[in-house]
């Protein structure tokens, strides 16, 4: 609504003072019929409507056509309907006093509407400038995000071609895997930049359903006997947990993939994301042929590295699910719901409980 008298206003005063004054006028002199129609020509009750002309005449025009209403309202309403009707006399102390009463009034809402006025236009024109320049700040990081993911796919086009024209297999398997590193940060980098809202918030279901998505493609995994199932409770979780989360989440995945399902094996890969108490819980299972978590990394072992930084900057603990009674692997991400302000503040997830004699024993995830 005051955006729309804002509006109006910035039209309205614009005209000419003599249009702006007639149209005061005509304002008036509709109250005073209005008066008419209501109680009649008799005597009585000269101003009980025109305060609202007054109000009308200020807040479309200016405090000039106010305090015109004010005194052409006080005429016409002495001259009407203050005894002895037709003349400008007024013989009676509380029909003056009535006058003085209203002369004082009007004037001070005249007043007060134009400091309001002013406001009021003020607050309009800050947020239309704050508008603009959230829509000029949009451009700009959807502009940055843009450069971002060039510099990216620059990066890993060189990294891929260094690691084409190396002659050392260590060289290129390192190359390699910081490749696909990269890759899976420019899909987290893309994936949070579509799902980036007011609230600056992420949705759990529709974050790890898309990372699992891109991944299954991106591994080739369609063409591979593998199935991907995703359940996961849509939560909203700020973006300060959602990075670490979704670069977790791609990093287990990709490790399955990788390691799970040797020579075009066929399984199936399950990411779960669920709230236990004040615990989030994100899990990544498959039935693959499972490791030896007290062995040496295939790799370079930096992938375990990143995970436990990742789940350090979450607050929460990795574990695994390791031994010949379950067959695969599970890793299990916990955390707390809401991120402490600092790191001491952070209370350690309790420890698991002993597993039972012939059961798949939880380990810390491994260094």
């Amino acid at each position: 609504m005051p955006r729309r008298i804002v509006a109006l206003s910035r039209r309205t005063r614009a005209w000419p003072l003599w249009a702006r004054y007639l149209a005061t006028a005509a304002i008036v002199l509709a109250a005073i019929g209005f008066r008419w129609i209501l109680l009649g020509p008799g005597e009585g009750y000269p101003y009980v409507v025109l305060f609202p002309a007054v109000i009308a005449a200020g807040l479309v025009f200016d405090r000039g056509s106010s305090v015109v209403a004010v005194l052409l309202g006080a005429l016409l309403g002495v001259l009407l309907f203050v005894a002895p009707a037709g003349a400008l006399r007024i013989p009676h102390a509380t029909d003056a006093v009535a006058l003085l009463l209203f002369l004082g009034a009007g004037l001070a809402v005249a007043v007060v509407i134009e400091d309001m006025h002013k406001a009021v236009v003020e607050l309009v024109e800050a947020n239309e400038r704050l508008a603009a320049a959230e829509a000029a700040q949009d451009v700009l990081r959807q502009e940055a995000a843009h450069r971002r993911q060039n510099d990216l796919q620059r990066l890993i086009a060189t990294l891929r071609l260094q690691s084409q024209t190396s002659r050392d297999e260590r060289v290129r398997d390192a190359l390699d895997e910081a490749i696909g590193r990269m890759r899976a940060l420019a899909r987290v980098d893309m994936r949070f930049e579509r799902h980036r809202g007011e609230d600056a918030t992420v949705d759990t279901r529709d974050l790890l359903a898309g990372l699992a998505e891109d991944l299954r493609q991106a591994g080739g995994a369609e063409l591979r006997p593998i199935a991907f199932s995703v359940s996961a409770e849509p939560h909203e979780v700020p973006r300060e947990q959602a990075i670490p989360l979704g670069l977790v989440a791609t990093e287990l995945i990709s490790n399955t993939l990788k390691y799970a399902f040797p020579e075009d094996r066929a399984g199936t890969v399950s990411v779960g994301f669920r709230r236990e108490g004040e615990e989030f819980v994100l899990s990544v299972a498959d039935d693959g042929v499972g490791f030896d978590t007290a062995a040496a990394p295939k790799g370079t072992g930096l992938g375990r590295k990143l995970v436990r930084a990742l789940v350090a900057q979450l607050h929460g603990r990795a574990e695994v699910l390791s031994g010949e009674a379950r067959g695969g692997t599970l890793c299990t991400v916990r955390f707390p719901v809401r991120l402490p302000e600092d790191a001491a503040a952070a209370r350690p997830l309790p420890a698991s409980e002993p597993p039972a004699a012939g059961q798949a024993q939880a380990v810390p995830f491994p260094p």
